[in-house]
């Protein structure tokens, strides 16, 4: 979208984090006597790259090529799944909230990620492509 600012999709699989804080959720998925919840989120994300624009306005050469240092935000939906003992129930939850993360690129299109922050996660890590 521009040097510094980038749009993308995010999708994942997650655990039961927080007994469900992070998300609202039309279903209740608050209750103590589950057995267990998988969170399939969905939705959009905004960053901006700000060490990139450090390293083009200084001029030094900070490894901006390898390392991306960035904040943003994203917003979304998706469904959580919780197990009881006798019966299972499927909700649907939005989030939306901010983040910082950093990456670091192993060659020219592969590499690793951490992002914390609130949303569709509070810790979040993986892979990344460019494209």
């Amino acid at each position: 979208m521009h040097d510094y600012v980038g749009i993308g999709f995010t999708t994942g699989l997650g655990g039961r984090a927080g007994y469900s804080r992070g998300f609202y959720s039309w279903g209740g998925t608050t209750s103590y006597s589950s057995y267990g919840e998988v969170n399939v989120p969905v939705g959009v994300l905004a960053n901006f790259h700000f060490y990139q624009l450090i390293s083009d306005k200084t001029g030094k050469d900070i490894k901006a090529d390898k390392l991306d240092v960035y904040a943003g935000v994203s917003v979304g939906s998706g469904v959580a799944v919780t197990f009881y003992s006798n019966t299972n129930h499927i909700y649907p939850i939005v989030f939306g909230g901010a983040h910082v993360g950093a990456r670091y690129y192993f060659t020219d299109k592969l590499g690793a990620n951490v992002e914390v922050g609130f949303g569709k996660s509070i810790v979040n890590g993986g892979l990344v492509f460019k494209m």
